[in-house]
């Protein structure tokens, strides 16, 4: 998740997309990946 974070600092919007949803499927009852997934939106 700290990659997600890292791109979405960076404005990279989309890559830290893409590393939040396999946060989710690693662990689907991780809520920070879920929040801030949805901040993006």
């Amino acid at each position: 998740m700290n990659k997600g974070l890292a791109l979405y600092t960076l404005n990279k919007y989309n890559e830290a997309i893409v590393c939040y949803v396999k946060a989710i499927q690693i662990d689907p009852n991780y809520a920070d990946a879920y929040l801030n997934k949805g901040l993006i939106f």
